[in-house]
């Protein structure tokens, strides 16, 4: 009789394990559904701390190329990105264009105290 249990619980264990891995893959592929209630925001837009913060990561790795209001990069205080392509952008780079990826220098909380200071800063510096 204990064989039968054993046998019958491997289908349940086998669903178990398909939808544990069906869940798994939905919560991984959620941000590329493109829906608007999954969009990816800045946590630190208004936050002064952050935007001090992010000015001097602005100054440390970015202003070389973006200069004040653009140079040998775009002007960031014009682009209009949104916080995801900002952040997938920094920490992806762009191909065919000069831009680096950042993403073993710079965290993600740095990219987003990057991106609240450039926003809270319309006019460049």
């Amino acid at each position: 009789m204990p064989a039968i249990v054993r046998a019958s619980s491997r289908p349940a264990a086998a669903v178990s394990l398909l939808l544990l891995i069906g869940a798994v893959s939905l919560w991984v592929l959620r941000p590329l559904t493109g829906r608007a209630d999954d969009t990816v925001t800045d946590p630190y837009l208004g936050q002064p701390a952050a935007i001090d913060a992010g000015e001097q990561i602005y100054r440390e790795h970015c202003i070389i190329c973006h200069g004040r209001a653009g140079g040998r990069g775009p002007d960031l205080f014009a682009v209009t990105l949104t916080d995801e392509e900002f952040l997938d952008t920094v920490l992806h780079g762009r191909p065919g264009t000069v831009m680096p990826a950042f993403s073993t220098t710079l965290s993600r909380d740095d990219i987003w105290k990057v991106r609240a200071f450039v926003k809270a800063t319309p006019k460049g510096l």
